[in-house]
């Protein structure tokens, strides 16, 4: 295992100029891919020392896997239940992003932000038509693009494929997490139309959070995907003993449900700006900033 940088001539070229790379932690070490067994054993050192040093890179960089059907076969062999996450995009390059773990302060941002959604679905009754899923993994229909989600809300109608996708990031940059999104939106035969990004910021009290979309369109499409960039942005902060939000965040009915709305009682999911800073405060809590 060697740190990202450090590659020889040869594991240059299987990485080539891979996105996903790029927003990774600094550090972040790769590996040659052998077989699978050594890569539990390399995936379950790794997971022990980011545990002992917090600052280390959660990431793992496999390069050099030839026969990208057998590897992901025998993953699914390894990892049964809750395995490591991966990323990759197989038309792009066979380069795949593993991450090993989460802190605790990547948790709580998900699921405080996953209480307050669910909070407002079920005060519209709405709580049997769209639905958290914990799926151990999401294929385009190419099957050239994998990838699994921090969390997915899907239709009961379509539960196969994410309508709404959380992605939160610790350690890797905004651009990182840029890329996510915009995988999830752009991936070929996706059905996802709405992706939450959340930004935590390692030194201080800041958190970012982005909702991503599809661009409107604007001319006749000439490629197999819509365009998607970020739409709304909310900033966090907390300053002299003040926590601040700069807006709420919303997520538009008709994108995630599908449909227009029905009556007085559906509306789009409006997370106010005191549930925001509800949840940064627990994310904070676990960084040790309050």
């Amino acid at each position: 295992m060697y740190p990202l940088g450090g590659t020889g001539e040869a594991t240059q070229q299987c990485v080539a100029s891979s996105k996903l790379l790029i927003g990774l932690p600094e550090g972040t070490p790769w590996v040659k891919y052998t077989n699978i067994n050594k890569l539990k054993n390399i995936v379950d050192t790794q997971c022990r020392d980011c545990c002992a040093d917090s600052s280390k890179s959660p990431f793992l960089i496999v390069t050099c896997v030839s026969d990208t059907d057998t590897f992901l076969r025998d993953f699914e062999k390894a990892y049964p239940d809750k395995g490591p996450h991966i990323t990759c995009n197989l038309q792009e390059n066979p380069v795949i992003i593993l991450e090993v773990m989460t802190h605790l302060a990547h948790e709580l941002a998900t699921s405080r932000l996953q209480h307050f959604t669910e909070a407002r679905i079920t005060q519209m009754s709405l709580e049997d038509q769209l639905i958290a899923i914990n799926q151990p993994e999401i294929t385009s229909s190419n099957g050239a693009w994998k990838k699994i989600p921090d969390l997915g809300y899907a239709l009961i109608g379509d539960l196969e494929w994410p309508v709404l996708v959380i992605e939160t990031g610790l350690s890797e940059t905004k651009e990182k997490l840029a890329i996510d999104a915009q995988g999830w939106l752009e991936a070929h035969g996706s059905r996802t139309q709405v992706v939450i990004t959340i930004k935590i910021d390692q030194r201080s009290p800041y958190l970012t959070i982005q909702r991503w979309e599809h661009y409107p369109l604007s001319r006749p499409i000439t490629r197999s995907f819509q365009l998607s960039g970020s739409i709304q942005t909310v900033e966090i902060i907390h300053k002299n003993g003040i926590t601040r939000a700069t807006g709420e965040l919303t997520i538009p009915f008709y994108k995630v449900f599908r449909r227009a709305k029905h009556g007085r009682g559906e509306t789009d999911i409006i997370i106010e700006r005191h549930e925001l800073i509800k949840v940064a405060e627990f994310v904070w809590r676990a960084q040790g900033f309050m």
